[in-house]
């Protein structure tokens, strides 16, 4: 009797939907089901974040139709200012977990508001910890991020990311 072994179906990752459909939600939703794993806090980010990589290099031939600006930075700019905030975080938390410190202000780059991954620990809150109606209730054990003093939950940072992408997917049929 001759063995058979089943092989999985190749898989390939070949345009910004395929990016946010297999890596950065799954990495979101891995994080959301445990907010306090550094771990799986730094994937959510780094894919979040390096989502607007993809849809830039993915609308290439349309980009002027699709966007306002005309480079890849600009485009991460845009998106703080227009569309999302809370997307800085992501880039500053995403560089941090890559580079542990992030390059010092100058004339070229200015100040980041999460500077190094010693920013970002797992901990347990105290009540009035924290903006008011993000996170978990509580004093759970959850992923925070120091934010020039202030401490954020990644959890809801990562959450308006995810939103904000969802959102901009849906709109532009991406």
């Amino acid at each position: 009797m001759p063995i058979t072994i089943d092989t999985p179906e190749p898989e390939a990752i070949n345009s910004a939907r395929d990016f946010w459909d297999k890596i950065a939600k799954p990495d979101y939703e891995d994080f959301r089901d445990n907010t306090a794993d550094l771990r799986t806090a730094f994937h959510a980010a780094v894919s979040l974040f390096h989502v607007s990589d993809w849809v830039w290099k993915d609308n290439e031939n349309k980009r002027h139709a699709v966007f306002d600006v005309n480079d890849e930075y600009k485009l991460r700019d845009y998106i703080i200012d227009k569309e999302c905030p809370d997307f800085e975080l992501i880039r500053d938390v995403a560089n941090s977990s890559k580079h542990f410190r992030l390059s010092p202000p100058s004339a070229k780059r200015p100040p980041k508001k999460v500077p190094s991954a010693t920013k970002i620990t797992s901990q347990t809150t105290g009540f009035g910890v924290g903006p008011y109606g993000e996170g978990t209730f509580g004093g759970t054990l959850q992923v925070i991020v120091e934010v020039s003093g202030d401490m954020r939950p990644l959890s809801a940072i990562a959450k308006n990311v995810y939103e904000m992408w969802d959102r901009l997917f849906e709109a532009k049929g991406w």
